[in-house]
């Protein structure tokens, strides 16, 4: 319910205040998120039958949201990209943001347009009514049977070995989807652990989604580098934009800086894990969780 509020206010705000858009967008994009990885994860408590429609329109919010919520962390990179001395002597980056603003304003219109549709508004209602209605709720599954203090222990504690042994299997030859599937587990072990956190020490499990925030900042990071040069290379092959000299020798700057960034990023990985590890040992998830 908490997070089926924060969709709700943030869908509102997205469509009423103009100003407030990106950071309305990722509060909406935080809040299915969370819901989904929770809802994926209750599946042995509900019922997998009785939500595998809603997880499919969770699926379908997320996807229409994604489009936007990139352009916008483009377009925030290229503003700091034209701080580096190498690119604003090759030209900078104005002729790759007001490409990218167009496809930005059009893609945010869509998006209004589909966050405004009936089938939005209808499932909304719907979601709400589901989690108003305790019926729904009185699943005779084994696990439903169980203190909810277990079930959320458990699921936590699962999900954290998965984030661990995926991070242990990171190799310097690992590609860059490794590194992002790795993102996707950090998210989802946090959005657990917020969403079940009223039930064990608030102040431990603060520090422990502030360690692991602070690495899937870092895994960030080097996401955004993947993600920029993608678009970079989109905008280059496409057809419809005919790209000036100036624009051409900015373009080989930031390829070379993205890669350089990269290599960086990637080199520090171990350094970053270790530490994380250090600062949460397992042990100390089995001391809050283990019931």
């Amino acid at each position: 319910m908490d997070h089926y509020r924060s969709i709700r206010e943030a869908r509102r705000r997205f469509l009423i205040h103009p100003y407030d858009r990106v950071e309305a967008l990722h509060d909406l994009r935080v809040g299915v998120r969370a819901t989904r990885s929770i809802l994926r994860e209750m599946r042995r408590v509900l019922g997998r039958h009785k939500i595998q429609s809603q997880l499919q329109w969770w699926a379908t919010f997320a996807r229409m949201t994604s489009e936007v919520r990139d352009l916008d962390v483009i377009l925030a990179t290229f503003q700091g990209l034209d701080e580096e001395p190498v690119i604003k002597v090759a030209g900078g980056t104005r002729w790759f943001v007001e490409a990218l603003q167009i496809k930005a304003d059009s893609t945010r219109h869509s998006l209004e347009g589909e966050l405004r549709s009936r089938p939005m508004k209808h499932f909304l209602r719907h979601w709400g009514r589901f989690l108003r209605d305790n019926s729904s709720l009185k699943s005779k599954l084994r696990w439903a049977q169980k203190d909810i203090r277990m079930v959320a222990g458990t699921l936590i504690l699962k999900s954290h070995q998965r984030f661990i042994e995926a991070a242990r299997a990171i190799k310097e030859d690992t590609a860059p989807e490794g590194l992002h599937d790795l993102r996707k587990k950090a998210k989802k072990l946090r959005y657990l652990m917020a969403g079940f956190g009223h039930y064990f020490s608030s102040k431990k499990i603060s520090r422990l989604i502030r360690g692991l925030k602070g690495f899937q900042d870092y895994l960030g990071k080097y996401q955004d580098c993947q993600v920029l040069q993608q678009r970079l290379a989109t905008l280059s092959t496409d057809p419809d934009q005919t790209m000036p000299v100036e624009a051409q020798e900015a373009l080989r700057a930031m390829n070379v800086w993205i890669l350089q960034k990269e290599h960086i990023l990637r080199g520090q990985f171990q350094e970053q894990f270790t530490a994380l590890v250090h600062a949460t040992p397992q042990h100390r998830y089995r001391a809050i969780f283990k019931q």
